[in-house]
């Protein structure tokens, strides 16, 4: 996340033509927007959230109830201002990744300055279609929840829900938007990801420390995504009898895992052709030494054998080292986090559905 030391997107992006191969999209030209408002970014998408929840409030007290919204509620108005905050931060972040991959990539200054611009900025066309299919997803998956699941989840009356419908509606429609963008946003900056460790990376097996950086990156968005994701059924764990609502959020969260992994799978075979390419060497030198050994042992030639058993020896640590070498470009924590990310949610749910239908008894 950007804060007042971080330099805003729209001094991150390159001004010459070559380095800007396409306008960027309504969202970029929007945190642009925020990044030159006063105070961190956060700032602005919390006070927006507030606002909406005093707007809640309020309607709730014209209908004569005391009571603060409820928590579903307060995550339902919070989505869409979450998933804008984390598209702004994976920018700033995707900065950071490429700078500190920079020494495995073969580019010069204006090619890192193209692809930094691909990497924090989106397309205007294909943004504004997710945006737009985002909208009508968000408008009829609140058409298939029945007014009588929405007054609950809402926590007011049917006959009282008719007030709260522009804010619903408003919600749903922007949650709608900002998901598909947010999905898009994924899509296209791990595409690059991709591209970048296809077309310009220096693979070395023994130096992988500049590649953790985008398997980083990429966890990064995974979590960030399933923590959207968890925060409804934690927040309401009926939303899972709704079947519209289980298969998004199981498809989501599928869709979650493929953000951490896909990105990696080129790096991945890149550096097992290179391990597969060093063990083609290690054993053709491997040959040609157990050949000297049978040589010397036929002809009866037993001198300097101090020298042939520590080349045999070292050959063999070099085959132990090679077979051993990792080739999924990141540190054993990543993936564990990640993966708690996906089980930890789940687990609590559980724990919570279980309660819930013990205190129902």
């Amino acid at each position: 996340m950007a804060n007042l030391t971080t330099p805003p997107i729209a001094s991150l992006t390159p001004a010459a033509s070559l380095s800007r191969p396409y306008a960027p999209s309504w969202i970029d030209r929007f945190g642009g927007w925020v990044d030159r408002l006063p105070g961190p970014p956060w700032l602005f998408y919390v006070g927006t959230w507030a606002a909406l929840v005093v707007i809640d409030t309020l309607v709730r007290a014209l209908d004569g109830a005391a009571d603060l919204p409820p928590v579903f509620v307060l995550v339902y108005l919070a989505a869409p201002f979450y998933n804008l905050w984390l598209i702004h931060h994976l920018d700033h972040r995707a900065r950071q990744a490429l700078d500190r991959f920079r020494p495995a990539l073969r580019t010069n200054e204006e090619s890192f300055a193209g692809l930094c611009y691909r990497l924090t900025t989106m397309p205007k066309g294909p943004t504004l279609l997710a945006s737009t299919a985002g909208a009508s997803f968000g408008l009829i998956m609140l058409l298939i929840v029945p007014p009588a699941e929405q007054a609950y989840y809402w926590g007011v009356s049917v006959a009282n829900l008719m007030e709260h419908r522009l804010v619903i509606w408003s919600t749903a429609l922007l949650i709608g938007i900002v998901a598909a963008t947010l999905m898009y946003h994924s899509w296209h900056q791990l595409r690059t990801v991709s591209h970048i460790y296809a077309q310009y990376t220096e693979v070395d097996l023994f130096n992988q420390r500049p590649l953790y950086a985008f398997s980083n990156f990429s966890a990064r968005t995974a979590i960030g995504a399933l923590i959207q994701t968890y925060s409804w059924p934690l927040a309401a764990p009926e939303v899972l009898r709704n079947p519209a609502m289980a298969s998004w959020l199981i498809g989501y969260n599928l869709v979650c895992v493929l953000i951490f992994i896909v990105p990696l799978i080129g790096i991945h075979n890149l550096l097992k052709e290179d391990r597969e390419e060093r063990l083609a060497q290690a054993g053709h030198l491997a040959k040609a030494a157990s050949q000297e050994l049978h040589r010397r042992i036929r002809e009866s030639q037993m001198t300097d054998m101090d020298n042939l058993y520590k080349t045999i020896h070292s050959l063999d640590l070099e085959f132990q080292t090679l077979r051993h070498a990792p080739t999924w470009p990141w540190q054993p924590e990543v993936p564990r986090a990640v993966g708690v990310a996906l089980i930890f949610p789940l687990i609590l749910w559980l724990i919570q559905w279980v309660l819930q239908r013990m205190l129902a008894a």
